[in-house]
């Protein structure tokens, strides 16, 4: 499979933001059945790895969008 940055940016984002939002349902979920310990273990591992992900998908994007800047410009 080929990706480009920009799809492959976009994802990474998308699954980033999406893994932090549902593990923050999941850990008011647990607070409600006072099993709190799993559950902030899932919220830390989110608050890690969301980051980790969002940030690959913008460098994915600023790197797409700087290789096409060059691009437009060595056509000129």
């Amino acid at each position: 499979m080929n990706f480009e940055s920009k799809e492959l940016g976009i994802a990474l984002i998308v699954i980033g933001v999406g893994l932090l939002i549902g593990s923050l349902f999941l850990f008011l979920n647990d607070m409600n059945t006072n099993d709190v310990s799993y559950g902030t273990f899932r919220v830390l591992l989110a608050v890690v790895f969301s980051p980790v992900l969002i940030i690959m998908g913008v460098r994915g994007l600023v790197f797409q969008y700087r290789l096409n800047k060059i691009l437009d410009e060595e056509k000129k």
